[in-house]
């Protein structure tokens, strides 16, 4: 084997380690979310229902129409945005928390 080979598999599996170690924090997501309906409220809620790792998810603000809460172990937060954009509307992520 030749060292760049060597170099490659060394790399991978630190990669690996990495993103296993990364996935097992839970996280805390906050989205803002623009829902003007209840129907637009039931569609975010069960699009975050159908994401990977969710163990909480609620609704949050002052009349709870426009934030978005999730908690979860592994669960990717551009992806699940980009989720809410195509079904609800526009969204951006206010913070990702990691608790440990």
């Amino acid at each position: 084997m030749s060292v760049h080979t060597l170099r490659r598999r060394r790399q991978a599996v630190t990669w690996t380690c990495m993103i296993d170690v990364y996935l097992m924090f839970k996280q805390k997501i906050v989205l803002k979310v623009q829902m003007n309906c209840e129907k637009c409220r039931t569609k975010a809620l069960k699009v975050v229902a159908d994401a990977d790792g969710v163990s909480f998810m609620g609704l949050k603000g002052e009349k709870k129409e426009d934030i978005v809460v999730v908690i979860g172990e592994g669960v990717d937060a551009a992806k699940l945005a980009s989720s809410l954009m195509k079904k609800v509307g526009h969204t951006d992520i206010v913070s990702v928390l990691h608790e440990y």
